[in-house]
């Protein structure tokens, strides 16, 4: 299969800020445009105290997109 998934790579952000905190509209708008690019969503993370969160998103890597990026 010439579309195997070859390689993963991750994206890692930090949304919210300690006046406001996390807005789910904004974690929303996060989420579609990194699934419109075929991202998923693997951990969200909220550390302790913090109004923070951190989205951790994977994006599988074919034979295809990986030489189209050479």
């Amino acid at each position: 299969m010439t579309d195997e998934i070859k390689q993963l790579e991750y994206r890692v952000q930090t949304t919210g800020n300690a006046m406001l905190g996390t807005r789910d509209v904004n974690i929303q708008k996060t989420l579609v445009i990194w699934g419109k690019e075929g991202r998923e969503a693997i951990n969200v993370h909220t550390p302790s105290g913090n109004s923070r969160i951190t989205i951790v998103a994977k994006l599988p890597l074919t034979k295809r997109m990986l030489l189209s990026s050479k």
